[in-house]
């Protein structure tokens, strides 16, 4: 096992949630057009949802949570009904109950245009009266406005818990689930010692006009039910009873399923299942006037063959008199659940639910447990399977099929989540190189070009090639769809791509871009990035990052600058020269998209105090020249610690100033990762939500440890990075070899302001261990004090040298100030290190820097109310 720290339930399905995209596919069975989340800090669990006439939804469950989208909750679990529009804005939402728990477990619309509720309530007080004992089935109908308009506690004296409700054709209501109890309400339980089934027939106004129990002499109990074509009643759910009313149970517990009249009177019962456990979940009549059971089966004997191993998923279709027709389990070695199983459109069957397994029918798992989901046809053979590594859809609890053959389901451990997908998709694929010699194909010694942008313009929908520079897009919908993908100081050859899809689940695999030098353009850029803590008397590292990103071949020179509390140990790559203050490297030739790294060791200086800013430098040359300086030195303050998390995200930046978010700066994340397992990790996933607060349009990959593949998913913003076949050691073999990051840098939102922060929180998955959550990165957008980096005056500020060693000179230009100007120089955290006064009309000002440690720092100047700000180096 890999390591496991403590996990939030809330952060990880906010994480997670709607991890549809992934399980590194090219190609997915299942696309995700939208998705949304609703609840407060506690827990919020979806149960039942009804789409509304006006397109919008209404969504039923139970809430522990005070705040978020959650208001006057009573005390402990209350009912909460979510109203949302057509763009799932929520229109109203409600909390009903007592003081103890009410859990809802069903919903559905009525015909005045209001909402009838049923499952259970412990309370006896808030909006709940009449209750009997324990806990009561607890019937809630409300007016469209979700304005309650009356409540029924049914039981007795003991445990009722409503499942199922519907409206009657009469206007009254039909509610399945088990009883307990032996009086008050529940007066036709008079041989079972434990629980059956209850169906209580109400009128309109929730009165009792019949009820019927339906049992043996042990537990029984409902968990769905519906009305079918000659208007009564299918319901399924478990027995561990053997005599009674019924026979035939092949061990404790069985499935049950049983057909009552429209009164509640069986007809028929059937139990299902071998002589281990059988848990079923959910029933659906079918086209054929037959019923499909979602059940799990422990058995391999009796009913039950073809079991994986551990717990199956078990399917079931029976004819209109219960007879068995086929039955399939689902699974593999390892453990499944399955939530719920529905007839499509198209004759077939989905069935939801989840999986541990890698092996049997499970061919995509690459997960601890994975949403799972499999498509039969009407025989009960596979279609396809599918697996997604999330928490969230492990717990579906219903699922609907619109007209167009999308779906939407709801579910949820932690929030209300409700999502629209779609099994039938079309998916466009190409590849990019560079094609220097401008021939139109890639030819042996030109390069493909991973990790860039590929977008297509009608949907907005954008990918990233992998590690071969082979990209895949899904798009949902059939028509024409262009794809462009520019890389600077190319030409993109062709400049699009348009593709045309007549139908589903076709492929379009001719995309390929070219890219052809626009110009001659020398353009060397270096990444910094410290590996691990640094602590006083111990050894440490760096991994330096080089590339050549223009169109032109150079001869590099890679300059190391330690930070003054380090000493140069060694590095993968033998310097050309060690200096006092610098260590160099002559990289010698770097073709077009050529890249290069160098890990460097150094060795943190004794007695440096916890909390000392480290921060080193590297820089490539040649600078003069160089299309982009800005890239071609980079720094990373680190501070000396002791003990630390070996999964954890940094951000270079704790804060954002207002007035640069006209121009929004970059924020570099870099994320960290170590197997500290006892065994090699064969694969590497890491998750990482993109806060909304960030433009994801401005998404730029930096560098990683190993080979990595990049997708993105719009709906859920989740950004996932793969690492296929790593081969990570653990570290207890390997320690230093254990390690592996990732770097990219993202700019913030430019309509933010003032108190917003951005949070930035990864989830790391080794093989198929449940992932380590990282801590949180936190950017906050604050006021400056005055600092104002652009303005028309700004061309005039200038710092030389820069990059400056000892002294550097500020040159104010020739428009002068008004009035005397105060001088402060800040660090990358904005901690002033210098201070000082201009005289005025003084044009040029010389800075002593020689103290400074190596990195980057803002001039500021500061006259009455104008501020300037001018960034420069120190090396």
């Amino acid at each position: 096992m890999k390591s496991i720290i403590n996990r939030n339930p809330k952060v990880l399905l906010l994480i997670f949630c709607l991890f549809f995209i992934a399980s590194n596919k090219a190609f997915s069975q299942i696309a995700v057009e939208w998705y949304k989340l609703f609840g407060g800090s506690n827990m919020d669990y979806a149960r039942a949802f009804e789409q509304t006439a006006d397109g919008g939804y209404v969504i039923a469950g139970s809430t522990l949570s005070i705040d978020g989208d959650v208001t006057t909750n009573h005390g402990q679990y209350d009912y909460w009904v979510v109203k949302t529009d057509s763009l799932r804005n929520i229109q109203w939402q409600k909390c009903y109950g007592g003081t103890t728990d009410d859990e809802a477990n069903s919903i559905r619309i009525t015909s005045d245009g209001g909402y009838v509720l049923a499952g259970y309530s412990t309370s006896t007080g808030g909006d709940v009266t009449g209750n009997h004992g324990y806990t009561d089935y607890w019937i809630v109908k409300l007016d469209s406005s979700g304005n309650l308009q009356w409540q029924k506690s049914l039981g007795g004296s003991i445990v009722e818990e409503a499942n199922s409700v519907k409206e009657t054709s009469d206007g009254g209501y039909i509610i399945a689930g088990s009883s307990n109890s032996h009086d008050f309400d529940v007066t036709c339980n008079g041989i079972n010692n434990w629980g059956e089934y209850w169906v209580v027939k109400l009128d309109a106004n929730g009165n009792i006009q019949w009820s019927n129990c339906h049992g043996g002499m042990d537990y029984d109990y409902s968990v769905a039910f519906e009305q079918v074509a000659d208007c009564g009643y299918i319901s399924t759910g478990s027995t561990f009873s053997s005599t009674g009313s019924f026979s035939g149970n092949h061990g404790i517990p069985d499935s049950w399923v049983i057909k009552t009249d429209s009164l509640g009177n069986l007809q028929w019962q059937k139990c299902l299942g071998g002589t281990n456990l059988e848990e079923p979940t959910s029933i659906q009549s079918t086209s054929d006037h037959g019923y499909i059971v979602c059940s799990n089966s422990w058995s391999n004997d009796g009913d039950v063959s073809g079991n994986h191993g551990g717990r199956d998923i078990w399917i079931v279709k029976l004819d209109s008199t219960g007879n068995l027709q086929w039955q399939k389990c689902l699974g593999g070695s390892d453990s499944e659940w399955g939530t719920f199983v529905m007839q499509t459109i198209d004759g077939a069957y989905m069935v939801v639910g989840w999986t541990e397994s890698h092996d049997g029918d499970v061919s995509s798992n690459n997960s601890f447990n994975s949403s799972w989901f499999v498509k039969l046809d009407g025989n009960g053979n596979i279609q396809w399977e599918e697996c997604f590594n999330n928490s969230y859809f492990a717990n579906i609890k219903t699922i609907h099929q619109n007209t167009d053959g999308s779906y939407i389901a709801v579910g949820g451990n932690v929030d209300f989540c409700i999502v629209k997908f779609t099994e039938f998709n079309n998916s466009i694929t190409g590849k990019l190189f560079i094609d220097a010699n401008i021939n139109g194909v890639q030819d042996s010694a030109e390069p493909s070009v991973n990790q860039n942008y590929v977008f297509e313009l009608n949907t907005g929908k954008f990918s990233f090639s992998n590690s071969n520079g082979v990209y895949y897009l899904n798009v949902l919908d059939t028509g024409i769809f262009t794809m462009i993908s520019p890389l600077n100081y190319y030409n993109t050859v062709p400049a699009s791509h348009s593709i045309n899809f007549t139908g589903f689940d076709q492929t379009d695999s001719l995309n390929d871009f070219a890219y052809q030098p626009s110009g001659v353009y020398n353009d060397l850029c270096a990444y910094l990035t410290p590996l691990g803590n640094f602590r006083a008397g111990f050894n440490a590292n760096y991994i330096i990052t080089y590339q050549n990103v223009g169109t032109t071949t150079l001869n590099g020179t890679v300059i190391f600058f330690p930070d003054t509390n380090l000493s140069f140990v060694g590095s993968n790559v033998n310097p050309t020269s060690v200096n006092t203050d610098s260590v160099v490297w002559n990289v010698d030739t770097l073709t077009p998209f050529q890249v290069g790294s160098i890990l460097v060791t150094v060795h943190v200086n004794a007695g440096t105090l916890i909390g000392t800013l480290i921060n080193s430098t590297v820089r490539i040359e040649p600078y003069a020249g160089d299309a982009n300086t800005d890239c071609n030195y980079s720094n990373w303050g680190v501070y000396t610690t002791g003990a630390y998390d070996p999964n954890a995200i940094l951000v270079d930046r704790n804060t954002v100033l207002t007035n640069e978010l006209t121009n929004p700066p970059n924020l570099d994340y870099i994320i960290y990762f170590q197997n500290t397992g006892n065994d090699t990790a064969f694969n590497v996933r890491v998750l990482n939500n993109l806060s909304n607060k960030l433009d994801v349009s401005t998404f730029e990959f930096v560098s990683s440890s190993h080979p990595i593949n990049i997708s993105y998913d719009a709906p859920s913003r989740l950004m996932t990075f793969t690492f296929n076949n790593i081969l990570l050691p653990d570290s207890s073999m390997n320690e230093s070899g254990s390690h592996g990051f990732i770097r990219y840098r993202i700019k913030p939102d430019s309509t933010l302001t003032v108190g917003d922060s951005i949070k930035n929180t990864t989830f790391i998955y080794f093989d198929f261990n449940q992932p380590v959550q990282t801590n949180t990165a936190i950017t906050t957008i604050i006021l400056p004090t005055g600092v104002n980096p652009l303005s028309i005056k700004y061309s005039q500020l200038n710092v030389f040298p820069n990059p400056a060693t000892d002294l550097c000179e500020l040159r104010i230009g020739d428009f002068g100030f008004k009035k005397n100007v105060n001088l402060s120089v800040f660090d990358l955290f904005g901690r002033e290190v210098y201070h000082s006064k201009i005289r005025n009309q003084q044009s040029a000002f010389k800075i002593d820097v020689s103290d400074f440690s190596y990195g980057v720092y803002f001039i500021q100047l500061q006259s009455g109310d104008e501020t300037f700000r001018v960034k420069f180096l120190k090396h």
